[in-house]
């Protein structure tokens, strides 16, 4: 909803028959104003970035730009009371971050935004790929620095929360895989590659005076061969068309997954750059399951099955009362646990989903499903929103205990 008058309040719902949205009167804010300063050179023209948690509408934020005038003034319109992150924003020079409180709600003087312009430290990135370090040319590379402050909510002392703001930059690589970028010294630069097929992330403190470098390197830059089998019971064997087997990627960098054809000796194959592989094979019965994970496999993966296990759990509302009829979904995902993980990068793909219904009695159960993997449970009723649950993983030697889960009785947001 776009409106200079109104902002959205709350959830928006159905009510019969008609979709209600609330709104409130959008608040009055208040100018203030600010100063960048450097000891020599033109102040003119730069972007000032305002950022807080505490915007108008509940769980978004708020942000502001400004620019600069040939005096290094600058002005914006905030919100009374808010606590705001400010910075210049620029590809070539850099200020500091700072926070503060513009338009305070009592009595108080306005203080002003004073932001130092300094020298800032030059990052240099280098993208190479494959055993010979070959240049990546015109790569896309993000650069982030961030700054982390306080602030109360709703001007409570006794609620004080805390949050991160973000200088991001995006340059990208010439012809011989490098770039270079203006960073804050004394703060980490965390620079990174957001590839459909690669992401990766390195770290760095910037030290004033000192060469900072990061360099990025995919070391696998050619899809290659990995080969698996299958093995079963020799007694009770099952037949080859009667297995379905999916493989992916799980090293945090490379993405995507596929389904693979067995040949008639179980042996599977795949073309992939990701270091690190999980597979999944299913019979289509859904009565034997396993998996294989392997980080840098230069011998054949040895996948076993093993027969599948059954899943049960039981939803209540906030009185204790059974939920009937709600949908209860089942993630399976394939996962890697490397020694050496990244923040935020997920190991893993989502190789399958499962919907069932609560019974009667609030009781869910899940059939078919395969041990050693991550599951991750949410459920949603026409009446609560989509709700997590939580993750479980089923173990070959031990049945899983049935878990009763608190439904929120929120309504649904559509």
């Amino acid at each position: 909803m776009k409106s200079d008058q109104w902002v959205i309040d709350g959830e928006s719902k159905w009510v019969d028959g008609s979709f209600v949205v609330q709104v409130k009167p959008r608040a009055l804010r208040r100018k203030v104003f600010g100063k960048l300063q450097r000891d020599e050179g033109s102040k003119a023209g730069y972007c000032v970035f305002w950022r807080s948690f505490e915007g108008e509408q509940d769980g978004h934020s708020d942000f502001i730009n400004s620019v600069t005038d040939q005096h290094g003034n600058f002005s914006a319109d905030v919100l009374p009371g808010a606590t705001y992150c400010v910075f210049v924003n620029d590809t070539k020079d850099v200020s500091d971050m700072i926070d503060l409180i513009p338009a305070p709600t009592d009595d108080a003087l306005a203080p002003t935004a004073v932001l130092h312009l300094q020298k800032p430290e030059m990052l240099a990135i280098n993208v190479t790929a494959g055993k010979t370090k070959r240049p990546i040319a015109n790569q896309p590379v993000s650069v982030r620095q961030t700054h982390n402050y306080q602030w109360m909510e709703d001007g409570k002392q006794d609620e004080q929360r805390s949050g991160q703001a973000a200088r991001d930059q995006y340059v990208i690589t010439d012809e011989l895989g490098k770039a270079t970028v203006a960073v804050e010294s004394g703060k980490e630069v965390e620079v990174s590659i957001y590839n459909p097929d690669w992401r990766t992330t390195e770290e760095l403190d910037v030290v004033a005076g000192q060469p900072n470098t990061v360099v990025l390197h995919r070391d696998v830059d050619q899809p290659r061969t990995i080969f698996g089998v299958v093995l079963q019971d020799e007694n009770r064997p099952i037949p080859i068309d009667q297995i379905a087997i999916i493989a992916g990627s799980v090293d945090g960098e490379t993405r995507g997954h596929e389904e693979l054809e067995l040949e008639d000796n179980g042996v599977f194959r795949m073309q992939t750059k990701a270091i690190a592989v999980g597979v999944l094979a299913t019979t289509k019965d859904q009565s034997m399951a396993g998996v294989v994970v392997a980080e840098n496999p230069h011998r054949i993966m040895r996948l076993y099955l093993h027969p599948t296990k059954q899943l049960r759990g039981r939803l209540v509302d906030s009185q204790g009362e059974p939920i009937v009829g709600c949908s209860v979904e089942a993630i399976l995902r394939i996962k890697h646990e490397p020694e050496h993980r990244v923040l935020n990068a997920f190991y893993g793909y989502e190789a399958n989903r499962q919907k069932v219904m609560t019974d009667a009695d609030g009781y869910y159960t899940f059939g078919g499903l395969p041990t050693g993997i991550e599951i991750g449970l949410s459920a949603a009723t026409a009446a609560t929103r989509s709700q997590w649950l939580g993750t479980v993983k089923l173990l070959v030697d031990e049945d899983h205990a049935i878990e009763t889960h608190t439904i929120d009785d929120d309504p649904v947001k559509k």
